[in-house]
This record gives structure tokens, sequence and C-alpha cells, in this order.
């Protein structure tokens, strides 16, 4: 029977787009009882040395589960739950031979591993603690680093709730350990694309293993059925080594119809299937799959040390053959009510080039996006203050100026907050909506020590959405209304304002290359006048300054000397 995986199973924070393949791309399979027998994607763990007990293509591993339970009565680790598995284990005689299940917190991983290891255990499952998280990629440290040598993987928070249920009600569940042969199916850029902004899709492909040592031929197909249920077929001829390959479709496929897609990939090596879709729209770019299915970010502890209190993220939107009419953008959060405890808060979006040497190519190996100084300008943003009417789990729109991005373009739209502005200590925890693997290009979760990640890979995709929802589109100024300078500046800028008529609220913000907030101010019932920004402060680069008022709104460029 062929085994068929839809991609729509295990969120990963961070990770590259197209993982290269290793031998930690493991399955988890539970064989019995049948009311939880299943498939789920594991992504883990880290390659070898980092972490033993790697399995190879075509190997296994097959045992019972069961759940840790460690003395935390006494100790550093005192009330910790027993579950974590950070002490070593009390029942040792349960844990013997059989796959050890350990709950993720208050230790390393390595520590968890090493202890059911010890106790026994042949291989270990480790359970999110995070619901409707997914899974992450676990690192090793703690005083067991490098000393664990059994199989390990991590799989989510329900999973997990269900297989500990049945386990605490007496049941014995069997699972498998085993490396995926045929994963990685990619399918477009984008999620959702609007009609109008269709691009061929170039790079639809897959990563195949073959466990001998010779290399054999095979044939890869790719079915893709279009909304109307036409089916396009594609197929590449090819041989493959032993070491994992990521495979791409010889020919191009160009969508037509609004509507959902369906990809279906299989090969001649093995029995594995695998489908996935993408959607064509009316007027809308997402990255995720139209539905909020939990949230995510850093912990609060490491988003002040790892972090930096900075927490960015974003994705690049190709204008195919028209220009895209940027109107508003929807993002949300899992936790408004906690991030607002000290008051609003401020989110930067801005929008780059994505491709400032006009090549054409999606940022990659040889092309890399590693800050923001590999992007081009800033080409516009806007800020969405918070309210206190947000409510958790539900999404908001933010607003732009009107702004027309040029067809055959590359633009990437971040979301950027400044936690040391809001002062409170809380991560923000961004809704996600499914997963997608993508060709090329991936998320950006951007951490501040000058590094971009492709992030939230295995699939979690925030909610990100660019549609044409017109809220209350501010007339844009007339050039006549506003004059900055000098520019480039030094020490201060000037802003001479000269309206029309008196406005009761006018507001002045400016952010960074880095889609930073630098300033938030407000002044009240201003009809002209010179206002003047310190910028002694600044560093050196290019700035954007937004002035917003009762009769329309202006976007200035200044740069920092």
């Amino acid at each position: 029977m062929k085994r068929t995986f839809t991609q729509m199973l295990s969120l990963v924070l961070v990770a590259l787009a197209f993982q290269t393949a290793t031998a930690q791309d493991q399955i988890f399979e539970v064989n019995s009882p049948p009311d939880l027998a299943d498939v789920f994607y594991e992504f883990g763990q880290a390659g070898a040395p980092d972490w033993g007990g790697a399995l190879g293509v075509g190997e296994s591993l097959t045992g019972d589960l069961a759940y840790v339970q460690a003395d935390t009565t006494a100790g550093d680790l005192a009330g910790d739950l027993p579950g974590e598995g950070c002490v070593m284990l009390n029942n040792a005689d349960d844990i013997a031979g059989k796959i050890a299940v350990v709950d993720r917190g208050s230790c390393f991983f390595s520590d968890k591993v090493w202890y059911a290891q010890e106790a026994g255990a042949i291989a270990v499952v480790i359970c999110n603690n995070q619901p409707g998280a997914g899974v992450i990629n676990m690192g090793t440290g703690g005083d067991f680093a490098g000393l664990d040598t059994i199989p390990t993987g991590m799989i989510n928070f329900e999973v997990c709730g269900a297989l500990k249920d049945a386990l605490a009600d007496g049941e014995t569940i069997s699972a498998t350990f085993s490396v995926q042969e045929f994963l990685g199916l990619t399918t477009a850029y984008t999620y959702m694309t609007p009609q109008a902004n269709i691009v061929p899709l170039e790079q639809i492909g897959v990563q195949l293993y073959n466990a001998t040592p010779d290399t054999v031929e095979a044939t890869i197909t790719w079915d893709i059925e279009e909304p109307s249920g036409n089916v396009t077929t594609l197929t590449l001829e090819t041989g493959v080594a032993q070491d994992p390959v990521i495979f791409i479709s010889d020919e191009s496929y160009t969508p037509s119809e609004i509507g959902t897609y369906v990809v279906t990939a299989s090969n001649s090596l093995n029995e594995f299937v695998l489908v996935d879709s993408f959607e064509i729209t009316q007027s809308t770019f997402a990255i995720d799959r139209g539905e909020v299915t939990g949230d995510v970010g850093p912990s609060n502890e490491l988003f002040a040390t790892d972090y930096n209190f900075t927490y960015d993220y974003g994705y690049v939107m190709r204008t195919g053959d028209n220009p895209l009419d940027l109107m508003t953008l929807e993002f949300g959060l899992g936790n408004w009510s906690e991030i607002q405890s000290n008051g609003p808060v401020d989110f930067s979006i801005v929008v780059y080039n994505a491709d400032p040497d006009g090549d054409g190519l999606p940022p990659n190996a040889d092309n890399p996006l590693n800050s923001y100084d590999d992007l081009g300008d800033p080409i516009t943003f806007t800020i969405y203050s918070s309210t206190g009417n947000e409510v958790d789990g539900e999404t908001v729109f933010a607003e732009f100026l009107p702004t027309t991005l040029e067809a055959g373009g590359m633009y990437y739209v971040v979301v950027q907050y400044n936690g040391v502005a809001a002062d409170n200590g809380v991560a923000p925890q961004y809704l996600i909506g499914g997963n997608v693997e993508y060709i090329g290009f991936n998320t950006l979760l951007f951490l501040n020590n000058g590094q971009f990640f492709s992030g939230w890979s295995g699939g979690a995709r925030p909610i990100l959405r660019v549609n044409p929802i017109i809220l209350s589109i501010e007339n844009e100024l007339p050039v006549t209304a506003l004059e900055v300078s000098p520019n480039p500046v030094s020490t201060e800028l000037n802003l001479n304002l000269d309206l029309d008529a008196v406005s009761g609220k006018v507001q002045f913000q400016i952010v960074d290359m880095a889609a930073r907030l630098v300033l938030n101010q407000t002044v009240e019932n201003v009809q002209s006048g010179t206002f003047s920004f310190d910028t002694s402060n600044y560093t050196a680069g290019t700035y954007l300054l937004r002035v917003v008022t009762d009769e329309g709104a202006s976007i200035s460029k200044f740069i920092k000397q």
C-alpha cells in the first residue's frame, strides 16, 4: 500500500527552506493500538555528531512506549514535573528496552535523553509542552551533551497527550522510528497568490533517498490537479546516488485558474507519496493556509537573552507581470493581552526591495540574505499601534499609504516588534496557519545579532497576509505640504509643514533600515510650522519619515551621515 503523507504536520521553529536531507529526517509511526496508529513527521534533532544514535536510510527501530518518572522531590530541580526526566529515573524497570516518552521543560534535551538512556531506553520521544506549536529542532547542551547514543525526536503536544492518556489507561503502544526516504515537496512561492501576480513555478521539487550504495535510475512524478479537475503531469528521469539529493522538475508549470491546486508526488524507488497544495486567489498574498492553527514565538527568557528583545518575521512576494497595489497587511498574536500589560505597543511594518541587484533570483546559497543590509532600500512602511481592543488569537489590519509595487519585482514584507520600547519583557507569539514548504525561499526570522534565519520550517507559517481590504486609506499629501532638510542630515532633521487647514492631530514616525521604530511622536492642532528631530544618536544609514495628518499622509526618505 502506498504510504501517503500530507504536509500538514509538525511545526519547526528554525531551519532551512530546503533542508539538506540527513539521517535525521525521521518518521515516528504508531503501529498499535489501531485507534492511535498513524504516521507523524519527526524533525527532532540536529545531525551527528551533536546527537548520537542517528538512523541511516532504510533503518528502523520498533519498541513499546513507556512514560518516564523522575524523582523531583529534592535538589535543584525540586518542583519540576516527574515526566520531564531531568534526573535519574525512578521507573528504570519500566523504561528498559522501550521507547521513553519524556516531557519538554526544565533541563537540556541532551540531559533528558541521557537519563532515559541510562535507564535502558532504546529511543526517546520528547513531547512538546506548547499547545498548538508543533515541534522544534532540538539543540544539544547541558552536562551530557555529546553522550547520547539512541535515536531521539520530538512530537507535538496534542499527539503526546493522546499517547500519554492511553499509557495511563494501561494500553500497550507500539511505535517505530525510521528514516523518511521521500520528503520536502515544494510547490509554490507563496501558498496564496493573486491571479494577477502569477509567476511560472520553475522549481517544483522533492528530496529522494537511495538506500543502496550504488547510483540507481529513478522516475519522479508530480501530478498537479487544477481547480477544474484537469491534471498536468511533470516527470523527471534521473540517477539517484546514496547521498540525499534535492530533485527539481525540468519543466515549469504556470497556474491560471482561481482556486486550490493539489500536487501529488511519487517516485519509482519506494512507495512513499507526498501531497500538498497551493491557492490562486482573487487578490490576496499569504504564506499560511488561510486559517489560524496556533501561535509561535520565543519564551520571554529567550526573548530577553538570545533575541535581545527583537523578533521580526516576513516573507517575499513576487509581483509577476503585473504591479501590485499595496493596501493592508493582516497579522495577529496569540498573546495580545499579555503583550499590552504595560500599555499599547507598536509594530513596524516595512516593505523592502528583495532583489536589489535586479537578477530576478530569490535569496539562496549563491545569493544569500544575511541581514537587512543585503536588502534594497525600504519602499514604504506603516505602524500598527495597538488599541487595547485586540483579542488573543485574532488578527488585525495595518494600513499602508497607497503604494504600487512594480511588476516583475520581489519584495520583502517584514513585521518588527521592539520589546525594548515596550519595556514589559513579553515576547510576541505570532499566529500561524498551517504547514507549507516553499520553492527556494522561506519565512525569515531575524535575531538581533546581525543574522537572518530562514525560519519556522517544517511548516509553521505566520499569518501575514497582504490584501486589498481598505479601512481608511489616507490621501497622499501634496509635495508642497512638507519639506525635509538637510538631507543628508548629521545632528538635526528639520521638517517644514504647511497644511491647508488645522489638523487635530499630526503624527511623526521614523523607522530605520532594520524596520525599527526610532520615533513615534504626536502633536495636536497644527497647520504649519517647523519641527526638529534630534538625529545625533542615529546610526548612519537610510531612514523613512512618515507624517500623518487629517488631510493625508506622506513618506519621505532621508540619509543619516
